[in-house]
């Protein structure tokens, strides 16, 4: 079967392995196209399945234990942080999201979301692993997003352009013009704080090509629009989630 150009007509025999009466499929083993990687492949041939009635979970394996509570940008825990057990769909998709290291894949989560399919993080050092953490990190399909901080992910090498000016207090379209500017220079900007007299946004150097011209280009037009303009770099994001 084929679905968004991904062939998963083939899996290895050791790709699949029964646990509990239910299929479960291992990302690494299975064959797709140099398009899209394992991790959607595995979630769009995990749909397949479900639609046909079949039972199934995903494994992914990372080089950590699972999901920890905090991050550096590598990806490695910080030296206090703990093992998060269990995670919601929306908790881990905001972590996929927030961190560009993580083992999570943004688009495969949110394909085993929708499929309501289940899946787990462990790692791929098998020699390695904790007894503590052999279970890993599991996804699930509870909506319990209560007041707790679940986990505190860092990012450094963020970009952070500060946008003041009393032009856009009550004016229909502000914001819809400055972001087409961002458009025009394909940059895609990560996070945004609003005020009457300020719009400061970020740039993740990871999702864009941050050339000085470029850059020095879109600041004249903003500047163009009668507002003051403060570039910061680099800059360091904590999130909380």
């Amino acid at each position: 079967m084929k679905s968004k150009g991904v062939n998963v007509n083939y899996v290895a025999s050791n790709a699949l392995h029964t646990l509990s009466g239910a299929i479960c499929v291992t990302p690494a083993i299975v064959s797709t196209t140099p398009e899209l990687n394992a991790d959607i492949a595995t979630a769009l041939l995990c749909t397949q399945l479900r639609l046909a009635n079949i039972p199934c979970s995903v494994e992914f394996y990372a080089d950590t234990f699972g999901v920890f509570s905090s991050h550096v940008p590598s990806n490695r825990p910080f030296e206090s942080a703990r093992l998060v057990r269990e995670l919601s769909y929306d908790e881990a998709l905001e972590i996929a999201a927030t961190n560009s290291h993580a083992a999570l894949q943004p688009n495969a989560i949110r394909i085993l979301q929708e499929g309501k399919i289940n899946a787990v993080i462990r790692s791929s050092k098998l020699d390695d692993i904790d007894t503590s953490c052999q279970q890993g990190t599991f996804i699930t399909h509870t909506n319990d997003m209560s007041s707790r901080i679940t986990c505190i992910c860092l990012r450094t090498g963020i970009m952070l352009i500060s946008i003041d000016s009393l032009e856009m207090w009550k004016r229909i379209g502000f914001l819809s013009d400055l972001f087409a500017l961002f458009k025009r220079y394909q940059l895609s900007i990560d996070l945004v704080t609003t005020s009457e007299a300020n719009v400061t946004v970020t740039l993740d150097a990871d999702s864009n090509e941050l050339e000085h011209s470029r850059l020095q280009q879109l600041l004249q037009e903003i500047r163009d629009m009668n507002c003051r303009v403060t570039l910061r770099s680099p800059c360091t994001a904590i999130s909380c989630m």
